[in-house]
């Protein structure tokens, strides 16, 4: 049984560290999304950019947040889970 366990510790620890490299890499591409489309709007406002493009890059962008964010919350959301499991099994 303390094989088991140990086993389990073990496997656990390892997707924890998994999910967290994931996370690590997921986190940083969504940031740049982010800024980048907090420029797009800087540019709308300073008039740097026709409305006909703002909207099309817009979309665009928003459309490559969004399932990059949905992973992320489920990645972190996991990572918790799993950690949490571990802290019971010690």
């Amino acid at each position: 049984m303390t094989t088991q366990l140990s086993n389990f510790s073990i496997a656990s620890s390892i997707v924890s560290d998994f999910l967290a490299e994931k996370i690590s890499h997921l986190a940083p591409e969504r940031d740049m999304l982010i800024t980048y489309r907090d420029g797009l709007f800087e540019a709308m406002d300073n008039q740097n950019i026709d409305c006909t493009k703002f909207h099309e890059e817009l979309s665009n962008v928003v459309d490559q947040i969004a399932p990059i964010q949905s992973d992320l919350q489920v990645l972190k959301r996991q990572k918790i889970s799993i950690e949490h499991g571990l802290r019971l099994r010690h």
